[in-house]
């Protein structure tokens, strides 16, 4: 980087920076996910369990689910529709 360190945000924002700083490898939290969408928990977790949205599972025993923004935006993508 160029001496200046840019802390992102969950979402993938860079906070001083006026266009949203893109990282395909960024992991979204299922909440995140929702807000984006402006959707439900429960639609989140419908979508993941019907294997509609990939998810990355962290941890054992209680495993925090995980969506990479790559897969967001395909799920989203898949969603488009003619009007």
């Amino acid at each position: 980087m160029t001496g200046r360190n840019f802390q992102r945000d969950g979402l993938g924002q860079c906070p001083s920076a006026a266009a949203p700083f893109h990282d395909p490898t960024a992991l979204l939290s299922v909440r995140q996910v929702a807000e984006l969408q402006g959707t439900s928990l429960d639609y989140v977790y419908d979508v993941m369990k019907s294997g509609e949205l990939r998810v990355i599972e962290l941890g054992r025993g209680r495993s925090k689910r995980r969506v990479t923004r790559v897969d967001f935006e395909k799920f989203v993508t898949s969603r488009l529709a003619v009007v």
